[in-house]
């Protein structure tokens, strides 16, 4: 299954806190929709936080903003967002990221705790069957990450700790594989820190 590699967004501090690798991380499973109806706009927070608004025509259509490279177009169950490589990335009713398709057609399916919102738990590969759990639990203290749990356990966790209040960073990185082949780094949210390189 292709890995959608997490990335620390400095962006506004990315304040979401709802993505698998706890606040301030996000990949391409956690674009969000949210539609303004009173706007009549679709407001797409895209997997780096940055925010993007499409305007609904007269006639249904969306027209995205003046530059844009992507188009948003209404379907009987959502929303389906097109990029420049043939990617699409459908949304459901409530604005929850569903399918993305490459190009090709190939599919990767996401799946949530709950239908109207969260967390995501699982994703699909739809080629080859395999998928990745992301039910993990993490715990701040403030902004800073202290302790996260793997799915389904409160005892095999990384706990984090800081050398003193003036600490920018944690004193230690970890980077897991997951049972896919895929690599997550986590460490604490705050503008001034940054993983070490990835895994060779």
């Amino acid at each position: 299954m292709g890995s959608a590699r997490p990335h620390y967004s400095a962006i506004a501090l990315d304040p979401r806190a709802f993505g698998a690798f706890g606040a301030g991380w996000s990949t391409r499973w956690h674009m969000r929709l949210t539609e303004e109806p009173q706007a009549g706009t679709a407001l797409i927070t895209l997997a780096d936080g940055s925010q993007v608004r499409h305007g609904r025509n007269p006639d249904g259509s969306y027209a995205g903003p003046s530059g844009g490279t992507s188009t948003l177009a209404r379907e009987v169950d959502g929303w389906v967002l097109r990029g420049t490589s043939g990617t699409t990335y459908h949304f459901n009713s409530t604005g929850l990221l569903t399918p993305i398709k490459d190009g090709s057609g190939r599919a990767q399916s996401l799946a949530y705790a709950q239908e109207d919102g969260g967390p995501l738990t699982r994703v699909t590969d739809g080629l080859s069957g395999r998928y990745l759990d992301l039910a993990w639990t993490y715990t701040y203290s403030g902004d800073r990450l202290t302790k996260f749990c793997p799915p389904g356990s409160t005892t095999k966790c990384t706990v984090y700790d800081y050398a003193d209040a003036r600490s920018t960073g944690p004193r230690s990185w970890t980077t897991t594989r997951s049972r896919t082949g895929g690599w997550a780094r986590r460490t604490d949210p705050c503008p001034a820190a940054r993983p070490p390189p990835g895994p060779a």
